[in-house]
Protein backbone atom coordinates (compact mmCIF):
# COMPACT_ATOMS: atom_id res chain seq x y z
CA UNK A 1 0.00 0.00 0.00
CA UNK A 2 1.17 3.44 -0.85
CA UNK A 3 0.86 5.11 2.75
CA UNK A 4 1.59 8.48 1.08
CA UNK A 5 -1.33 8.41 -1.39
CA UNK A 6 -3.34 7.22 1.52
CA UNK A 7 -2.56 10.13 3.33
CA UNK A 8 -3.42 12.70 0.88
CA UNK A 9 -6.96 11.07 0.18
CA UNK A 10 -7.58 11.55 3.74
CA UNK A 11 -6.85 14.58 3.80
CA UNK A 12 -8.76 15.81 0.92
CA UNK A 13 -11.82 13.97 2.22
CA UNK A 14 -15.23 15.70 2.89
CA UNK A 15 -16.32 15.86 6.26
CA UNK A 16 -19.82 13.91 6.07
CA UNK A 17 -23.13 14.42 7.42
CA UNK A 18 -24.99 11.63 9.40
CA UNK A 19 -28.65 12.76 8.85
CA UNK A 20 -29.38 10.85 11.72
CA UNK A 21 -27.69 13.55 13.49
CA UNK A 22 -30.22 16.56 12.59
CA UNK A 23 -33.79 14.05 12.17
CA UNK A 24 -34.61 15.40 14.91
CA UNK A 25 -34.61 19.09 13.64
CA UNK A 26 -36.22 18.59 10.63
CA UNK A 27 -39.24 16.72 12.55
CA UNK A 28 -39.44 19.85 14.50
CA UNK A 29 -39.68 22.32 11.33
CA UNK A 30 -42.31 20.09 9.80
CA UNK A 31 -43.99 20.39 13.80
CA UNK A 32 -43.45 23.87 14.11
CA UNK A 33 -42.38 25.50 11.21
CA UNK A 34 -39.07 27.05 10.99
CA UNK A 35 -37.38 29.29 13.83
CA UNK A 36 -38.80 33.15 13.91
CA UNK A 37 -36.33 35.90 12.92
CA UNK A 38 -35.20 38.41 15.73
CA UNK A 39 -36.31 41.89 15.12
CA UNK A 40 -33.99 44.77 14.56
CA UNK A 41 -35.47 47.03 16.69
CA UNK A 42 -37.06 48.74 13.94
CA UNK A 43 -40.66 47.57 13.47
CA UNK A 44 -40.71 49.03 9.82
CA UNK A 45 -37.94 47.02 9.14
CA UNK A 46 -38.85 44.47 10.44
CA UNK A 47 -41.70 43.77 8.00
CA UNK A 48 -38.58 43.17 5.09
CA UNK A 49 -35.98 41.56 6.90
CA UNK A 50 -35.06 39.66 10.35
CA UNK A 51 -32.05 38.25 11.84
CA UNK A 52 -31.55 35.00 11.14
CA UNK A 53 -31.47 32.34 14.42
CA UNK A 54 -28.06 31.38 13.09
CA UNK A 55 -24.23 33.21 12.44
CA UNK A 56 -24.36 35.23 9.33
CA UNK A 57 -22.37 37.49 7.52
CA UNK A 58 -23.49 40.90 6.32
CA UNK A 59 -22.39 43.85 4.10
CA UNK A 60 -22.88 47.59 4.95
CA UNK A 61 -21.78 49.94 1.99
CA UNK A 62 -22.49 53.73 0.39
CA UNK A 63 -21.40 56.34 -0.59
CA UNK A 64 -19.23 58.78 1.36
CA UNK A 65 -21.02 60.72 3.99
CA UNK A 66 -24.27 58.01 3.64
CA UNK A 67 -23.81 57.49 7.02
CA UNK A 68 -22.77 54.05 7.35
CA UNK A 69 -21.41 53.87 10.56
CA UNK A 70 -24.21 55.74 12.14
CA UNK A 71 -26.73 53.21 11.23
CA UNK A 72 -24.72 50.36 12.19
CA UNK A 73 -24.22 51.61 15.43
CA UNK A 74 -28.07 51.89 15.82
CA UNK A 75 -28.29 48.56 14.57
CA UNK A 76 -26.39 47.33 17.47
CA UNK A 77 -27.84 49.42 19.94
CA UNK A 78 -30.97 48.12 18.92
CA UNK A 79 -30.32 44.51 19.18
CA UNK A 80 -28.66 45.04 22.71
CA UNK A 81 -31.28 47.46 24.29
CA UNK A 82 -33.90 44.55 22.35
CA UNK A 83 -32.90 41.14 23.11
CA UNK A 84 -29.71 41.70 25.54
CA UNK A 85 -27.23 40.98 22.65
CA UNK A 86 -23.39 41.95 23.37
CA UNK A 87 -21.64 43.14 20.50
CA UNK A 88 -17.97 43.00 19.21
CA UNK A 89 -16.43 46.61 17.81
CA UNK A 90 -14.03 47.09 15.85
CA UNK A 91 -13.96 50.42 14.59
CA UNK A 92 -11.27 52.57 13.52
CA UNK A 93 -13.86 54.75 11.79
CA UNK A 94 -14.94 55.78 15.21
CA UNK A 95 -11.35 56.96 16.48
CA UNK A 96 -10.68 57.86 19.41
CA UNK A 97 -12.75 55.65 21.91
CA UNK A 98 -14.32 58.08 23.89
CA UNK A 99 -15.81 59.75 20.44
CA UNK A 100 -17.11 56.35 19.35
CA UNK A 101 -18.20 56.53 23.27
CA UNK A 102 -19.60 59.74 23.31
CA UNK A 103 -22.18 59.20 19.45
CA UNK A 104 -23.22 55.35 20.74
CA UNK A 105 -24.35 57.49 24.34
CA UNK A 106 -26.27 60.49 22.74
CA UNK A 107 -28.15 57.83 20.49
CA UNK A 108 -29.19 56.00 23.35
CA UNK A 109 -30.19 59.05 25.66
CA UNK A 110 -31.60 61.30 22.93
CA UNK A 111 -29.19 63.90 23.54
CA UNK A 112 -26.48 65.40 22.48
CA UNK A 113 -23.36 66.37 24.77
CA UNK A 114 -23.75 70.12 23.10
CA UNK A 115 -27.07 70.95 23.07
CA UNK A 116 -27.04 74.44 22.40
CA UNK A 117 -24.87 73.75 18.92
CA UNK A 118 -28.86 72.37 18.07
CA UNK A 119 -31.02 74.57 20.18
CA UNK A 120 -32.09 71.81 22.52
CA UNK A 121 -31.15 70.31 25.88
CA UNK A 122 -27.47 68.92 26.30
CA UNK A 123 -27.04 65.30 28.50
CA UNK A 124 -26.13 65.76 31.93
CA UNK A 125 -23.37 64.03 33.85
CA UNK A 126 -25.92 61.54 35.10
CA UNK A 127 -27.49 60.46 32.04
CA UNK A 128 -24.27 60.26 30.30
CA UNK A 129 -23.25 57.53 33.50
CA UNK A 130 -26.34 55.64 32.81
CA UNK A 131 -25.56 55.42 29.26
CA UNK A 132 -21.93 54.48 29.65
CA UNK A 133 -23.00 51.42 32.37
CA UNK A 134 -25.27 49.98 29.65
CA UNK A 135 -22.48 50.29 26.69
CA UNK A 136 -19.87 48.93 29.16
CA UNK A 137 -22.34 45.78 29.94
CA UNK A 138 -22.80 45.20 26.10
CA UNK A 139 -20.11 45.97 24.20
CA UNK A 140 -16.83 45.03 23.50
CA UNK A 141 -14.44 47.67 21.86
CA UNK A 142 -10.93 47.06 20.70
CA UNK A 143 -8.03 49.63 21.31
CA UNK A 144 -7.70 50.88 17.51
CA UNK A 145 -4.55 52.99 18.74
CA UNK A 146 -1.88 51.04 18.65
CA UNK A 147 -1.98 49.08 15.42
CA UNK A 148 -4.39 47.90 12.55
CA UNK A 149 -5.72 44.44 13.36
CA UNK A 150 -5.65 41.64 10.68
CA UNK A 151 -8.84 39.52 10.25
CA UNK A 152 -7.25 36.40 12.44
CA UNK A 153 -6.73 38.66 14.95
CA UNK A 154 -10.25 40.08 15.29
CA UNK A 155 -11.56 36.14 15.10
CA UNK A 156 -8.83 35.16 18.05
CA UNK A 157 -10.42 38.06 20.39
CA UNK A 158 -13.66 37.31 19.41
CA UNK A 159 -12.98 33.81 20.58
CA UNK A 160 -11.43 34.73 23.87
CA UNK A 161 -14.18 36.67 24.67
CA UNK A 162 -16.58 34.13 23.87
CA UNK A 163 -14.62 32.22 26.51
CA UNK A 164 -16.05 34.57 29.07
CA UNK A 165 -19.55 36.29 27.83
CA UNK A 166 -21.17 35.38 24.84
CA UNK A 167 -20.51 37.79 21.87
CA UNK A 168 -23.81 37.58 19.65
CA UNK A 169 -22.78 40.38 17.14
CA UNK A 170 -19.52 41.89 15.65
CA UNK A 171 -18.79 44.70 13.74
CA UNK A 172 -16.03 45.53 11.50
CA UNK A 173 -15.92 48.91 10.58
CA UNK A 174 -14.53 49.62 7.91
CA UNK A 175 -13.01 46.47 6.42
CA UNK A 176 -10.49 49.28 4.51
CA UNK A 177 -8.79 50.11 7.88
CA UNK A 178 -7.84 45.86 8.30
CA UNK A 179 -3.84 44.95 8.00
CA UNK A 180 -3.86 42.83 5.11
CA UNK A 181 -2.74 39.43 5.11
CA UNK A 182 -2.76 38.75 1.43
CA UNK A 183 0.49 36.78 0.16
CA UNK A 184 2.74 37.66 -2.12
CA UNK A 185 0.86 36.96 -6.22
CA UNK A 186 -2.10 36.00 -4.60
CA UNK A 187 -5.02 38.54 -6.29
CA UNK A 188 -7.37 40.95 -4.32
CA UNK A 189 -10.08 38.59 -5.05
CA UNK A 190 -8.77 35.57 -3.95
CA UNK A 191 -7.54 37.24 -1.01
CA UNK A 192 -11.18 38.37 -0.02
CA UNK A 193 -13.09 35.42 -0.86
CA UNK A 194 -10.68 33.46 1.28
CA UNK A 195 -10.82 36.15 4.40
CA UNK A 196 -15.04 36.27 4.24
CA UNK A 197 -14.77 32.50 3.97
CA UNK A 198 -13.05 32.83 7.12
CA UNK A 199 -15.43 34.77 8.94
CA UNK A 200 -18.43 33.25 7.25
CA UNK A 201 -17.33 29.84 9.12
CA UNK A 202 -16.38 31.79 12.34
CA UNK A 203 -19.73 33.36 12.84
CA UNK A 204 -21.63 30.01 11.39
CA UNK A 205 -19.87 28.27 14.12
CA UNK A 206 -20.23 30.26 16.87
CA UNK A 207 -23.70 31.96 15.84
CA UNK A 208 -22.25 35.62 15.39
CA UNK A 209 -24.15 38.01 12.94
CA UNK A 210 -21.03 39.25 11.58
CA UNK A 211 -21.32 43.22 10.08
CA UNK A 212 -18.82 44.36 8.31
CA UNK A 213 -18.31 48.12 6.85
CA UNK A 214 -16.61 48.38 3.54
CA UNK A 215 -16.67 51.59 0.98
CA UNK A 216 -16.78 51.20 -2.59
CA UNK A 217 -14.64 51.63 -5.17
CA UNK A 218 -14.32 55.34 -7.09
CA UNK A 219 -18.00 56.49 -8.12
CA UNK A 220 -19.22 56.18 -12.07
CA UNK A 221 -20.33 59.93 -13.08
CA UNK A 222 -22.66 59.35 -15.29
CA UNK A 223 -22.74 61.61 -18.37
CA UNK A 224 -25.06 64.02 -17.22
CA UNK A 225 -22.30 64.37 -14.25
CA UNK A 226 -24.64 62.46 -11.55
CA UNK A 227 -23.15 59.94 -9.53
CA UNK A 228 -24.62 56.46 -10.34
CA UNK A 229 -26.54 54.59 -7.79
CA UNK A 230 -23.96 52.03 -5.41
CA UNK A 231 -24.50 48.49 -5.97
CA UNK A 232 -23.00 45.66 -4.03
CA UNK A 233 -20.87 44.68 -6.78
CA UNK A 234 -19.32 48.11 -6.76
CA UNK A 235 -17.43 47.38 -3.02
CA UNK A 236 -13.67 48.09 -3.82
CA UNK A 237 -11.58 45.08 -5.19
CA UNK A 238 -13.71 42.01 -5.62
CA UNK A 239 -17.00 40.84 -6.40
CA UNK A 240 -16.73 38.24 -4.01
CA UNK A 241 -18.11 40.96 -1.37
CA UNK A 242 -21.32 40.39 -3.41
CA UNK A 243 -20.86 36.78 -3.50
CA UNK A 244 -19.76 35.50 -0.09
CA UNK A 245 -22.14 37.43 1.92
CA UNK A 246 -25.88 36.38 3.17
CA UNK A 247 -26.83 39.70 3.41
CA UNK A 248 -26.13 42.96 1.61
CA UNK A 249 -27.55 46.76 2.40
CA UNK A 250 -26.49 50.01 0.79
CA UNK A 251 -27.44 53.46 2.36
CA UNK A 252 -27.83 56.53 0.42
CA UNK A 253 -28.15 60.29 2.14
CA UNK A 254 -30.53 62.55 -0.06
CA UNK A 255 -28.62 65.73 0.45
CA UNK A 256 -31.39 68.20 -0.94
CA UNK A 257 -34.01 66.80 1.54
CA UNK A 258 -33.23 68.28 4.32
CA UNK A 259 -35.59 69.76 7.12
CA UNK A 260 -33.22 71.95 9.59
CA UNK A 261 -30.41 70.01 10.25
CA UNK A 262 -32.20 66.72 9.99
CA UNK A 263 -31.90 64.19 6.60
CA UNK A 264 -33.41 61.50 5.14
CA UNK A 265 -31.58 58.12 3.85
CA UNK A 266 -32.82 55.61 2.40
CA UNK A 267 -31.95 52.12 3.24
CA UNK A 268 -31.81 49.41 -0.04
CA UNK A 269 -31.83 45.98 1.10
CA UNK A 270 -30.07 44.44 -1.62
CA UNK A 271 -29.38 40.85 -0.87
CA UNK A 272 -31.09 38.09 1.41
CA UNK A 273 -29.69 34.99 1.04
CA UNK A 274 -32.18 33.45 3.42
CA UNK A 275 -35.75 34.19 2.18
CA UNK A 276 -37.56 32.93 5.27
CA UNK A 277 -35.83 35.81 6.80
CA UNK A 278 -36.21 38.80 4.92
CA UNK A 279 -36.19 40.29 1.19
CA UNK A 280 -35.35 43.17 -1.00
CA UNK A 281 -36.88 46.38 -0.32
CA UNK A 282 -35.96 50.22 -0.08
CA UNK A 283 -36.67 51.57 3.14
CA UNK A 284 -36.53 55.51 4.53
CA UNK A 285 -34.62 56.78 7.68
CA UNK A 286 -34.52 60.18 9.12
CA UNK A 287 -31.54 60.83 10.37
CA UNK A 288 -30.82 63.32 13.43
CA UNK A 289 -27.41 64.75 13.82
CA UNK A 290 -28.27 66.18 17.12
CA UNK A 291 -28.23 62.73 18.38
CA UNK A 292 -27.38 60.67 15.63
CA UNK A 293 -30.31 58.65 15.85
CA UNK A 294 -31.45 56.55 12.66
CA UNK A 295 -35.50 56.28 12.82
CA UNK A 296 -37.74 54.45 10.56
CA UNK A 297 -39.83 56.16 8.35
CA UNK A 298 -43.38 54.90 7.98
CA UNK A 299 -44.17 53.49 4.75
CA UNK A 300 -46.97 54.91 2.43
CA UNK A 301 -49.42 52.49 3.45
CA UNK A 302 -48.63 53.00 7.34
CA UNK A 303 -47.70 50.87 9.72
CA UNK A 304 -45.75 50.81 13.32
CA UNK A 305 -42.28 53.17 13.64
CA UNK A 306 -41.08 51.80 16.89
CA UNK A 307 -37.53 52.03 17.50
CA UNK A 308 -35.94 50.04 20.32
CA UNK A 309 -33.66 52.62 21.15
CA UNK A 310 -36.46 55.20 22.22
CA UNK A 311 -38.29 52.31 24.31
CA UNK A 312 -34.48 51.93 26.47
CA UNK A 313 -34.68 56.11 26.73
CA UNK A 314 -38.16 55.88 28.37
CA UNK A 315 -38.09 52.64 30.11
CA UNK A 316 -34.78 52.02 31.06
CA UNK A 317 -32.69 55.44 30.90
CA UNK A 318 -32.69 57.80 33.47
Amino acid sequence: MNFQKERERINSTAILLDIEKVRADVHQILEKGHPGGLSTGWAVMDNYFKFAPVGQLNLVTGTPGAGKSEWLDSLALNMAVLHKWRIFVYSPENYPASYHLQKLAEKLIGKPFFGHDYGVDSMSQAELDKALDFLRDHFTFTDCHVNNATVDQILNSIFDECLEKEVQMAVIDPWNKLESQKPAGMSNTDYIGKALTRIQMFSRQRGISFWIVAHPSKPMRLKDASIASVTLYDVSDSANWFNMIDNGFILARNWEDKVGYNYKSTLKIAKVKDRRYGRCKELDFQFYPATGRFEALAPKDGGDTECAVRRWDKVDGP
